[in-house]
């Protein structure tokens, strides 16, 4: 756990040359939504043009999605060769199920705000997790994550800093899953802490 800190606090480092930047973006181009950081100011409003070009960007890129309706994939258990009938079967079966599980997900609503976050900052992370309602979907803002690249620009970590109390941890993650220090925590208060805590997630 020291060492995803570590890595974490180099990459904050590493992000801060553009930090400024985001921020005058934040105050001059994005208003009251899709705010980088809980920085607050006076926002005056001079001219909504800068606010009507983003709109319209964000928009055509949402425009580009497929109809949530829309068969818009199938898979296959083969990629070439003869399938039998059992596994166009399986393949038929296991698209259906997928495209169901998308169609019943919140994917489009955050899908706009994720690219709301791209057109604004330039940057941005859709993160996917299934529970027993089925698939959900989350867009991170800006400031709550990093990432690391390898040599070839790849990217091959992402570090993603959660507010959540002691009592959202253990119950997402499970005790068996946290650090020492979150059962720590758990262990000294008696009552279920409400108070929000910085959480790494990688």
């Amino acid at each position: 756990m020291s060492g995803i800190v570590k890595r974490y606090d180099e990459m904050l480092s590493k992000r801060g040359q553009i930090e400024s930047l985001w921020r005058d973006v934040e105050r001059w181009c994005v208003g009251f939504r899709g705010k980088y950081s809980d920085y607050t100011d006076q926002y005056t409003l001079y001219d909504n043009t800068i606010f009507r070009a983003r709109d319209i960007l964000v928009s055509g890129l949402y425009s580009y999605l497929t109809n949530p309706a829309t068969k818009w994939f199938t898979l296959s258990p083969v990629a070439s060769g003869n399938i039998s009938k059992q596994e166009e079967d399986w393949a038929t079966d296991a698209t259906e199920k997928v495209l169901a599980s998308f169609r019943g997900s919140n994917l489009y609503q955050r899908l706009y705000q994720s690219y709301s976050t791209l057109v604004n900052y330039g940057i941005s992370l859709l993160y996917e997790e299934a529970d027993e309602s089925g698939l959900k979907f989350i867009s991170f803002p800006a400031w709550s994550f990093v990432f690391n690249r390898d040599v070839w620009g790849n990217i091959v970590e992402v570090i993603v800093l959660l507010k959540m109390s002691v009592e959202e941890v253990i119950e997402k993650f499970g005790i068996k899953n946290v650090s020492d220090s979150v059962i720590q925590k758990k262990s000294k208060n008696s009552t279920n802490e409400k108070k929000n805590r910085n959480i790494i997630f990688c």
